[in-house]
């Protein structure tokens, strides 16, 4: 009689291995995008669901929302139309404050340039539509970008580099 040894068999051994390569497989993304996501990124995930969120909201309600944006504190505030035109006493809370690495240097409304350290508002309409706006962009490691809100697209788009963009919807 033989005595059995101790040990795995090939078998056990390549089904163990395919179970820990599918439960990589289906965990390598999900950490990779979470070490590489950037906070450019991060704020551009936000901006694009928030656009996306205040226009769906706009039409459901069927009243005008506000996406203030402070460029002196660097936030943005999420506000109703009528919010912006009556007086507030209470300090309105931060929808996000952008991480310190990212700065919004300059917000086109339509043609108008809007002022360093005040407040641009994009407005998104009960019919689906929005203001056109394009934020100037940089970061710590200089690079400059823009952040497109078309009137009529869910999606905002990303350009490279800051341009001039005052005629960008003629």
């Amino acid at each position: 009689m033989h005595g059995r040894s101790s040990g795995y068999t090939l078998i056990e051994l390549v089904v163990v291995t395919a179970m820990l390569g599918m439960l990589l497989g289906f965990a390598a993304p999900r950490v990779a995008q979470q070490l590489f996501t950037s906070d450019v990124d991060e704020v551009e995930q936000w901006l694009n669901s928030t656009t996306t969120s205040l226009r769906e909201k706009a039409q459901r309600t069927q009243t005008p929302l506000v996406l203030k944006i402070d460029m002196g504190g660097q936030q943005f505030f999420i506000e109703t139309e009528a919010a912006v035109s009556a007086e507030l006493e209470a300090e309105p809370q931060a929808a996000l404050k952008l991480p310190v690495g990212i700065r919004i240097n300059q917000v086109l409304l339509g043609q108008t340039s809007i002022p360093v350290n005040t407040e641009a508002r994009i407005r998104f309409f009960p019919d689906g539509a929005a203001d056109p706006a394009v934020l100037h962009v940089s970061d710590n490691d200089g690079q400059q970008f823009a952040w497109v809100i078309e009137p009529f697209l869910t999606a905002i788009a990303k350009l490279e580099g800051h341009g001039q963009y005052a005629d960008y919807w003629q």
